[in-house]
């Protein structure tokens, strides 16, 4: 092509895109673009141009700012686009044209005009800010009060494009303030590039505020939408901005990136990123009764009338929702993502995250202000942001987490993410924690990993969102289920009136809100995002030097293995498979336990399975275990004293992890894997019996209750609400998980004891509700020969542990008990009352309610008596039975209080005047069973007897206080047993020779206590009087019997003299005390032989 055909060619080009020219007859106001004929400009180069003046006049590289700044400087006619929507097309139209510079066949002619269309582009993109911050070109008002807006209106004009390209426009988008063909001041969708050149043009003249008023537009639109509006219009653009890296920056610059707030609730309204976070379908409980901000009402339109809705209706609803959600946290990942990959704009995210964690102090109080905190959909959107921004280091693989994660992050005060006093460690007080992290000191840059402040954030969102949300359902169903009940207790006229209608929309609106949260809550996509936070793996071979070179017996079977060349790979619970075709009833189990291919061999199946756990639960453990820490299995008992990085850990990180498991396995058990529960109970295992380390008997508390609810129960109301495949398995990692089978029994016995303190305001409920799963528990262990051998060993090893379960034991019985005849007359009197027609009828209707709601109470109350009764007899009936746990029955510190317990039960199953006490209608309705009962009571006296009579005789002929003022207790006992059939025939001869020996042993002694002459007072047992036997001194100086004190100390251990902390330990014996009552019993002895 000739430069003079080149010159004509760049002349049109320019003209299409500039949409000017420099002759008249070339103008067309009706084009697209219009093209406006440049008539002063004109004339200004031909009067430059001077001898060449009858040359035509052409566009080119030289005038073309000259002619754009005529362009922009021409007063536009009414209806024109507005200068800076004309400079955006002028860019798109610019980029439109450098696509076809490839069709000129000069190499230097496609450089000229590419570097002309270049020019082009640079020139709309500086005037643009120049128009938008200086004013320097004339505009209509309404451009001038729109400003930098304008931008946004492209912004949608290409968002609407783009929907309706993809046929994905919709009616909501219109409402979330998308633009259209009539946008104002003629806005076409923004073209690409655009915004990107933009903002480096600008990046250091203004550009924050220029793109303050797009933030704030945007914010108001996402505060307006709920899960179900339009909410990714205004995400999606915020996306837009924060990818270009000096827009992000730009954003993070605003005061409204990270305003001065006060709380979390000034955060979510008024920063940029608060509004979009705040999207969910939760409701606001701050605005109870009050109509939503957020449109549309996700609970009006998916829950209204939810009880006369079709099941099918609610569970799409709840698909929705879920389906809606997981798209939103997505988008949100993404939207952070843009500013964490960001160098500039990374630490700004991050002081944006932990000052949304840090301003909701507030929902992790015992009672927050709602109105002070952030809304729960910012809550549960912000946890589950964080937890995705953990899963590139979840692979335990990858060994990205390990040597990163570091405790003092939760300990320094300078940390993004604040722990303060109110925040309670494992074992330690504030003042320790802050000495210990005195004298450790900050990391030496004073900076933390990235991975560390991500994980750590996680921790506290879990506890901040998806925990205190559980916390709000439960409240709400709870209020619900009142409102309900309050309102069809009224009569019809009540109903009518206001206030009962109040309680009815009352009622309604928080059934609707609660079937909000149990959509969230049972997310599919959430729970698992959490469950993988927990997640660890690491190899079977860790469980590899518990075997060493020799094959250990199969666990069942007893036999051993064949060889195996990679023996050392082999976990101990894996030699279950070598025998596990010999075991039929395990075979079903097994095969589901493994993978298909572990049936090949044991070592294979070593090779092919992988333990995965949790990754806090594996961080706490490698806290607490050296063995653990240095990648290997956690081994017990851990150190102790115990390492202060696992003391000065936050108590949220445990008790979250059980409330997560507990709640996964109430509501989405499908969930988790159950061959995976063996690292869960691994973990229960390490930190159950492990009061050093914790000191907070409620949160290894919380552990039982999460075990619990994955063990298989014989209840078959439970049963049905579990899957059997599950169970099943579940139990079978109950019998072959070395460390579980050692170590379970004891854990939970240590426990059991411990509850009885909690440092909690409704401490001595959960102590129970605890001590029945526990006992539950345990009496399943029982029926496996694995642990009931861990058990044995432990009776022998650490005696005193299971003398301190025994006294528990007694001590919960008699209090269940005691309870429960407090509780009969009140039901006893209201079911007669009932059972009279007559005298039912003439009480009064509001009496009749009154009664009746007590009585459903106090029905209520004695279920749970008898219950936790039942399970406390049946493990002492468990044990007694062994005869190498039952040795511990016979320490002088629970001997005698065992027999008399026995004897307060079977005083009020046998003597007649005491069972009518107990006499109920339809006893089983309360799992009050008496004949069950009187068998095991009676049961525990002959296996007590049996193992050694001589001591048990004595015990019994001990208690005063039940056997010794009803002799006739045996008696009856033994005519209940032959009457109805409950004990053979030699287990009640076996009784009545028991009472024989007693009354016989009953006789000889108080012979010999009516023929002792006064007992010197230094012979005489100060706390129980009588002679002592086993003189000892205490701390304080005083001597007393050793069975005395022994006893006392098992339910407060100190100096009952001195006040002062005493342990058997620091009991003295006197051999040479004990000599002389030896000697001076057996004087007195001989004196009543003579006589």
């Amino acid at each position: 092509m000739s430069s003079a055909a080149y010159a004509k060619y760049e002349d049109s080009t320019l003209r299409k895109v500039l949409g000017v020219c420099l002759d008249a007859s070339q103008a067309n106001a009706g084009g697209n673009p219009p093209v406006l004929f440049l008539g002063a400009l004109a004339e200004e180069l031909r009067a430059e141009a001077g001898d060449a003046a009858a040359e035509p006049l052409l566009l080119s590289r030289d005038n073309a700012e000259r002619a754009l700044m005529a362009r922009l400087s021409e007063e536009s006619p009414a209806g024109a686009q507005w200068p800076v929507h004309y400079l955006l097309g002028v860019y798109g139209r610019a980029a439109d044209e450098l696509r076809n510079v490839g069709l000129l066949k000069d190499a230097s002619q496609q450089a000229a005009l590419t570097e002309t269309l270049q020019l082009c582009r640079q020139l709309a993109v500086s005037y643009s800010g120049l128009i938008l911050s200086l004013d320097m070109f004339p505009q209509p008002p309404e451009a001038q009060r729109r400003g930098a807006l304008q931008l946004l209106d492209s912004l949608d004009a290409a968002a609407a494009a783009s929907a309706a390209a993809t046929g994905l426009a919709g009616p909501g988008f219109a409402d979330s303030g998308g633009g259209d063909a009539a946008a104002p001041g003629g806005a076409a969708p923004m073209p690409p590039g655009f915004l990107e050149d933009f903002a480096f043009r600008f990046a250091d003249e203004g550009l924050p505020d220029l793109v303050a008023p797009i933030a704030t537009a945007l914010m108001q639109r996402a505060s307006k939408v709920s899960l179900l509006g339009d909410y990714s219009g205004p995400l999606s653009l915020m996306a837009r901005l924060a990818a270009a890296k000096p827009l992000a920056r730009a954003l993070t610059q605003l005061p409204s990136w990270l305003p001065a707030q006060q709380d979390g609730r000034t955060l979510e309204g008024f920063s940029i990123l608060g509004p979009f976070f705040g999207i969910s379908a939760l409701p606001d409980i701050a605005r109870m009764g009050m109509p939503p901000v957020r449109q549309p009402d996700v609970a009006a339109q998916c829950f209204s009338n939810a009880a006369t809705r079709r099941p099918g209706d609610l569970r799409q609803s709840i698909q929705a929702i879920q389906a809606a959600a997981a798209q939103l946290r997505g988008a949100l990942h993404s939207l952070v993502m843009l500013f964490l990959k960001n160098q500039e704009t990374r630490g700004a995210m991050l002081d944006w995250l932990a000052a949304a964690l840090n301003s909701n102090g507030e929902r992790i109080k015992m009672r927050p202000n709602a109105a002070k905190a952030c809304t729960d959909g910012f809550a549960i959107n912000l946890a589950g942001v964080l937890l995705k921004l953990c899963e590139p280091f979840i692979d335990p693989l990858s060994g990205k987490a390990w040597g990163k994660l570091d405790v003092r992050y939760s300990c320094d005060p300078s940390a993004r993410l604040h722990h303060g006093p109110d925040d309670t460690r494992l074992h330690a007080t504030s003042e320790e924690t802050a000495q210990w992290f005195a004298s450790v000191g900050p990391p030496a840059d004073g900076k933390y990993h990235f991975i560390c402040e991500c994980f750590f954030m996680a921790a506290r969102a879990l506890q901040m969102g998806l925990k205190k949300n559980v916390e709000n359902f439960e409240g709400l169903a709870r209020s619900s289920h009142h409102y309900q009940e309050d309102f069809d207790a009224m009569l019809p006229a009540q109903q009518a009136a206001l206030e009962g209608q109040r309680m009815k929309l009352a009622a309604a609106w928080l059934q609707a809100a609660a079937y909000c949260y149990d959509a969230t809550l049972q997310d599919q996509s959430l729970l698992s995002e959490a469950l993988a936070f927990y997640r660890q793996c690491s190899g079977c071979r860790h469980w590899a030097h518990h075997l060493g070179a020799a094959a250990q017996p199969c666990l069942l079977c007893r036999r051993r293995p064949p060889a195996c060349t990679t023996r050392d790979d082999l976990p101990v619970y894996y030699m279950l498979l070598d025998c596990r075709w010999r075991h039929a009833c395990l075979r079903a189990a097994t095969s589901r336990l493994l993978p298909s291919n572990a049936c090949q061999t044991p070592a294979a199946a070593a090779t092919a399975s992988c333990t995965h756990c949790r990754l806090s639960a594996s961080f706490q453990l490698r806290l607490a275990s050296p063995t653990a820490a240095v990648g290997g299995p956690p081994s017990l008992p851990l150190p102790d004293p115990p390492a202060k990085e696992i003391c000065v850990l936050p108590e949220y990180f445990m008790e979250d992890l059980g409330e997560l498991l507990l709640w996964v396995g109430r509501v989405r058990p499908d969930l988790v894997e159950p061959r995976r529960m063996e690292d869960f109970m691994v973990y229960c295992t390490v930190f159950l019996g492990s009061p050093s380390c914790v000191r907070n008997a409620y949160l290894r508390g919380k552990m039982v209750e999460a075990l619990h609810s994955y063990m298989p129960h014989e209840d078959s109301e439970r049963q049905r609400h579990r899957q059997p495949a599950s169970a099943s398995e579940v139990a079978l990692l109950f019998e072959v998980h070395p460390l579980v089978i050692q170590h379970m029994v004891g854990s939970l016995l240590q426990l059991y004891i411990d509850i009885e303190i909690t440092d909690r305001h409704n401490q001595f409920y959960e102590k129970f509700a605890t001590r029945q799963q526990i006992g539950e528990i345990l009496v399943h262990l029982w029926g496996m020969p694995q642990h009931r051998a861990a058990w044995r060993q432990l009776a022998t090893d650490r005696r005193k542990l299971n003398v301190q379960f025994i006294h528990v034991l007694l001590n919960d019985s008699q209090y269940l008990l005691q309870e429960a005849l407090n509780k009969l007359p009140q039901v006893q009197e209201t079911e007669r009352l009932q059972a009279d027609a007559a005298a039912w009828a003439a009480l009064p209707a509001e009496q009749q309610r009154e009664r009746a709601t007590a009585l459903q109470q106090a029905q209520g109350q004695l279920k749970y008596y008898f219950r936790q009764s039942s399970v406390v007899i049946k493990l002492m009936q468990l044990t007694a039975e062994d005869g190498s746990v039952c040795a511990c029955y016979f320490d002088d510190a629970v001997r005698n209080r065992t027999a008399k317990i026995n004897d307060f039960f079977l005083k009020y199953l046998t003597v007649p005047e005491e069972r009518r006490k107990l006499r109920l209608k339809e006893p089983e309705k309360f799992g009050w069973h008496p004949k069950e009962l009187i068998t095991q009571l009676a049961q525990i006296h002959l296996y007590l007897y049996r193992a050694r009579q001589q001591e048990w005789v004595q015990a019994v002929a001990a208690d005063t206080d039940y056997y010794g003022r009803a002799p006739q207790l045996f008696a009856e006992l033994t005519s209940v047993l032959r009457a109805l059939g409950l004990l053979p025939a030699d287990d009640v001869a076996a009784l009545e020779r028991m009472t024989a020996d007693v009354e016989a042993y009953k006789s000889s002694v108080q012979e010999e206590e009516e023929a002792f002459e006064d007992v010197p007072e230094e012979f005489e047992d100060p706390l129980l009087g009588g002679v002592m036997r086993d003189p000892v001194r205490l701390p304080s100086g005083n001597v007393v019997e050793r069975s005395s004190i022994a006893q006392q100390l098992l339910t407060d251990p100190r100096d009952p003299y001195s006040r002062q902390r005493c342990t058997e330990e620091d009991l003295v014996p006197l051999p040479e005390l004990k000599a002389r009552i030896e000697a001076w019993v057996a004087e007195q002895r001989s004196k009543r032989m003579q006589s």
